[in-house]
């Protein structure tokens, strides 16, 4: 019996992350374009705009989340155990289903009884 978790991706998911791009990409050049504030273009925003999509396209793509987990697992495991379902390392990485790896679905192992890393990042100062 093996129990695993599902991500699939809204079906206009792409679409909208492409519209507010493109926005996010009008709007920087319209400010990069005014003359009377020159500090604006110090700043290159139609640059950063088009790097800052770059990155989202990727965080966007379940099969590149896919390919992260295998190389993670095989970083952290070793090239012997990054395919066997038990950890070796106190470090949990879900294992991708091969087969089930797509851009819209990624299918992984459920863990079910690990601490996620959110909880590490909390800043409980005040």
């Amino acid at each position: 019996q093996r129990y695993v978790a599902i991500k699939v991706l809204h079906p206009r998911f792409q679409e909208l992350v492409e519209r507010d791009l493109r926005f996010m990409e009008s709007a920087a050049d319209l400010l990069h374009s005014l003359p009377f504030i020159e500090h604006i273009k110090w700043l290159n925003l139609p640059r950063a705009t088009q790097n800052f999509g770059i990155i989202l396209r990727r965080q966007a793509d379940l099969k590149v989340e896919g390919e992260n987990l295998a190389k993670f697992r095989h970083n952290f495991y070793g090239e012997r155990n990054a395919n066997r379902q038990e950890r070796s390392s106190s470090i949990c990485f879900p294992r991708p289903v091969e087969g089930w790896i797509d851009r819209d679905v990624l299918v992984q192992d459920l863990v079910q009884d690990a601490t996620p890393i959110g909880d590490f990042l909390q800043d409980n100062t005040e």
